[in-house]
C-alpha cells in the first residue's frame, strides 16, 4: 500500500498547495460558462450581470479568505505554538483543534483537508 499514499517531497507543501488553487481556480473558470448557460445568459444583455456576478463571487471569497487567515492566527496564537515547516503542520494543526475542540474535530479538519485537496486534482 506504500505506492497508494500520497507523499510530498521535503519543502514542496506550498508549491502542492499553489497547484490546488489554480487547479481548483481554473476548474471555476471553466464551468462559469455553462452556469451562465444553464441560467439562460445566452446574449449579451447579460454582461452587466455576469460582471456584477463575477465582482460579488471574488470579493466574498477573499473576504472569506481573510476570515480564515484571521481565525487561523488567533486558533495559533492562542495556543502558543508555531506551526513546522512541511506537510507537518496540518497534522500540528490537527493536534490544536483536538485540544481545543475535541479529538472529531481534528479528525473532521484532516479528512475535510484530504477530500478538498483531493477533490481539486
Amino acid at each position: 500500500f506504500a505506492g497508494l499514499l500520497p507523499v510530498l517531497p521535503d519543502g514542496s507543501l506550498l508549491y502542492t498547495l499553489g497547484l490546488i488553487g489554480g487547479v481548483g481556480g481554473t476548474i471555476t473558470m471553466a464551468a462559469y460558462g455553462y452556469w451562465v448557460n444553464a441560467k439562460g445568459w445566452s446574449n449579451s444583455s447579460w454582461m452587466k450581470v455576469m460582471r456584477l456576478d463575477n465582482r460579488v463571487a471574488y470579493i466574498t471569497t477573499g473576504l472569506f479568505v481573510v476570515a480564515m487567515l484571521i481565525v487561523g492566527a488567533e486558533l495559533l496564537h492562542a495556543s502558543q505554538i508555531a506551526l513546522t515547516s512541511g506537510d507537518r503542520g496540518l497534522v500540528d494543526l490537527g493536534k490544536v483543534l483536538e485540544d481545543r475542540f475535541g479529538a472529531g474535530t481534528a479528525k473532521l479538519f484532516l479528512v475535510g483537508f484530504f477530500a478538498t485537496s483531493f477533490s481539486s486534482l
